[in-house]
């Protein structure tokens, strides 16, 4: 099963649930602004720098990004959606009880 959701990085992830073993293929639709990607390209200089104690350019550091953004990202997305999901459901179960105390006794 393919199943395409968009069109900037390709990403493959496993579904859980259901269809657990499935293999997807998704295309995430990430777009950065210029000045948010210069910061993250910072951020990952710096980390390496810190860390290992080697500076690394531009090109290399977009490396890195994209890889982050391929490979980890999605389990950070599908994190953030479960999340999302729950306050949803959270929030549907309040107005469900709200409505529910809101009806009135109907005499017989």
């Amino acid at each position: 099963m393919a199943l395409t959701i968009g069109l900037l990085s390709n990403i493959d992830f496993k579904l859980t649930g259901s269809r657990e073993n499935e293999q997807v293929r998704c295309l995430m639709f990430i777009k950065f602004p210029l000045d948010q990607k210069a910061e993250m390209l910072r951020s990952i200089r710096e980390y390496i720098s810190r860390e290992y104690d080697k500076e690394i350019g531009d090109l290399a550091a977009e490396n890195h990004l994209e890889f982050i953004m391929n490979e980890i990202g999605p389990y950070i997305f599908n994190k953030a959606i479960q999340d999302a999901k729950t306050v949803v459901e959270d929030r549907v179960m309040m107005v469900d009880e709200d409505l529910t105390s809101l009806e009135r006794p109907i005499k017989k």
